[in-house]
């Protein structure tokens, strides 16, 4: 098929703007009530923007999250405490979402989430970096979600009385939710510290996911293991 390349003509992202030291809290009653705000910080259309030193709290969905973004970070953040059901679509605490790309997220703390730290872009998301970060108390495992993402890392994060046995998943969801299939290849868990929980890698049908220097348990649910090598070590480089 004929392919088109555009340039862009720089009309319309947002650009160079910050969310910078702020408490967000969503008023609500508690328990599993919905009834008030999802998201918290939302990049929508930005590029090279950040957050940093923002503290999220008790929203149902996300506390930050990047859509149609690029070269974007959030720094030294905490999306703590959503309120809302524990099912799907809720609780992704750091989320990077459709045609997104080259985002960071260092040094930032998620509690009480499913997927805390989550790729949810289908094969429109890419290149993003979860590094330096915290997970605490999850029910669910942190993972890019659906339909081929592709050039994701996890690196050095700690996860923390979570609920869930797996922590991280690269894998094939199959047919759970909307049919997710295989969630992304190129998809890596760097210096992973999660004892006593789980990490799936599978090696998908084109090109490969890594589990390298992790301290868990790695499998490959159902499918082949992928790259894995340092298991349980101490990695020299970070």
């Amino acid at each position: 098929s004929q392919s088109v390349i555009y340039r862009q003509g720089g009309s319309g992202p947002v650009e160079e703007c910050g969310v910078e030291n702020m408490r967000v809290i969503s008023q609500n009653t508690g328990g599993t009530n919905e009834g008030h705000r999802w998201d918290c910080v939302h990049f929508i259309g930005a590029r090279n923007c950040w957050a940093e030193n923002v503290i999220s709290e008790g929203f149902a969905e996300s506390g930050f999250r990047f859509t149609k973004t690029m070269r974007s970070t959030v720094l030294s953040c905490q999306a703590i405490d959503p309120v809302s059901q524990i099912s799907g679509g809720r609780r992704y605490n750091f989320y990077v979402g459709e045609y997104s790309h080259d985002v960071l997220v260092k040094n930032s703390l998620a509690t009480k989430g499913r997927h805390c730290f989550v790729g949810n872009g289908a094969a429109s998301v890419s290149g993003a970096v979860f590094s330096q970060c915290e997970s605490r108390n999850a029910y669910a495992s942190s993972e890019n979600h659906r339909r081929w993402g592709s050039g994701f890392l996890w690196d050095d994060i700690q996860w923390n009385s979570a609920s869930a046995g797996t922590v991280l998943a690269l894998y094939n969801r199959g047919n759970w939710g909307t049919s997710h299939g295989w969630t992304g290849t190129g998809l890596v868990a760097w210096n992973i510290s999660a004892p006593g929980k789980g990490i799936i890698c599978s090696e998908p049908p084109v090109g490969q996911n890594f589990a390298i220097g992790c301290d868990a348990a790695i499998s490959g649910y159902n499918y082949p293991v992928g790259h894995v090598e340092g298991t349980g070590q101490t990695l020299s480089i970070p």
